[in-house]
């Protein structure tokens, strides 16, 4: 599994998502885009991928393809126009990429030529955490905000429970 931490700059949001999926299907791999600003962390994206790969292995999946289903995980949800939140949106953003499985080398420098080496480059966006993953200030309060991480990715592992 590869996660990189990119800057996109995306004129169409559809044919960004064309080009992704061109990736996909000329290496046979999962890949995915998100945002960075509803990413905690690498972890949170590693957990994402390992969940949708067991529901898929165990025909628990909701969603027609593993990308997808790697977005939901990372969503923390089993609503897709909720999880598209978490993608790329005209503009230039902060974005992390997956990419797992095939010829990931391959589609991983087709992924570099969509994308360009970030000057800075943070992850997760507290306020927009928070209110995406639907965090109660209770929560945050109980561990405090530095176990921000810990928190999503509860989310994350719910919604196997949650299935």
């Amino acid at each position: 599994m590869r996660i990189l931490e990119r800057t996109a700059v995306v004129e169409d949001t559809d044919d960004f998502l064309d080009e992704l999926d061109a990736v996909r299907d000329d290496h046979d791999v999962v890949a995915q885009a998100f945002d960075a600003r509803y990413i905690v962390s690498r972890l949170h994206v590693e957990e994402a991928v390992k969940k949708a790969r067991r529901s898929f292995d165990r025909g628990e999946n909701v969603a027609d393809t593993l990308s997808m289903e790697v977005l939901l995980y990372a969503a923390g949800t089993r609503q897709i126009d909720v999880a598209t939140r978490m993608g790329l949106r005209p503009g230039e953003h902060d974005a992390v990429l997956v990419v797992d499985g095939g010829s990931e080398e391959n589609a991983v420098d087709d992924i570099l030529s969509l994308t360009h080496e970030p000057e800075t480059f943070d992850y997760g966006d507290e306020g927009r955490l928070l209110d995406f993953f639907g965090l109660t200030d209770e929560e945050v309060d109980a561990v405090g905000k530095d176990r921000l991480e810990s928190l999503v990715l509860e989310r994350v592992a719910v919604l196997d429970v949650n299935k």
